[in-house]
């Protein structure tokens, strides 16, 4: 009962973040605002009119005010800036998903290893994590980049980087309250394996705070 208890509550939260969302107006035009935004970023190739990269051949071009032909206006060498906005924001999403999305899957492994194992192995992960997290992050970030050299990917690298240590001390003292409650009790006298537990009742409860972490990060 305890672990079937264990997942409901999980499926719990879900709804009533759902139900919460339903009833805010704001945050619901926010969420349609920030949809219709990346979507336009991801169909950039379809719905820009303009090469980001072309320049106009009209002198009139230069540094023109926003109009029906050129809504944001153009630039100093003539090229449409509503195009550049949209294709160079495709970067700016793969730049912060992906590294988000990496930081917060090393985090969640790391902090799950440590809170669930504890011992010699949390205090291992531990003490990288704080030394880690004792680094200024621009500081890490330079370093890497000077060791692996230039290049958005490894810019992604260096960013996914210092944003593990947020995720994995996170999940740790999450996963640090769950292991000791009933539920995680009753799953082991059933004879659910480390595995098991951690997938079907460890992960479930603390997957929110890395979404709200990771949606903040991602900004």
């Amino acid at each position: 009962n305890e672990v079937i208890n264990s997942t409901d509550q999980a499926q719990g939260q879900w709804y009533f973040v759902w139900r919460q969302l339903r009833r805010d107006r704001a945050a619901l035009v926010g969420a349609g605002v920030l949809s219709l935004i990346i979507l336009l970023t991801v169909l950039a190739p379809i719905v820009s009119v303009y090469d980001p990269l072309a320049q106009s051949g009209d002198p009139a071009d230069y540094l023109s005010n926003p109009s029906r032909a050129h809504p944001f206006g153009t630039d100093a060498l003539r090229r449409d800036v509503l195009s550049r906005v949209l294709h160079g924001g495709r970067t700016t999403l793969q730049a912060g998903i992906l590294s988000t999305l990496g930081a917060a899957i090393v985090g969640l492994s790391l902090g799950l290893l440590a809170g669930f194992s504890g011992g010699r192995v949390d205090d291992v992960i531990s003490r990288i994590i704080d030394v880690l997290l004792t680094l200024p992050g621009i500081l890490l970030a330079i370093v890497i980049i000077a060791i692996l050299g230039p290049g958005l990917q490894n810019a992604m690298i260096a960013v996914a980087t210092t944003m593990v240590p947020t995720f994995a001390r996170l999940v740790r003292s999450v996963t640090l309250a769950e292991r000791n409650k009933e539920y995680v009790w009753a799953a082991r006298a059933l004879g659910s394996k480390s595995y098991h537990i951690i997938r079907k009742h460890i992960v479930p409860n603390v997957i929110a705070p890395v979404i709200v972490i990771g949606t903040l990060n991602t900004a």
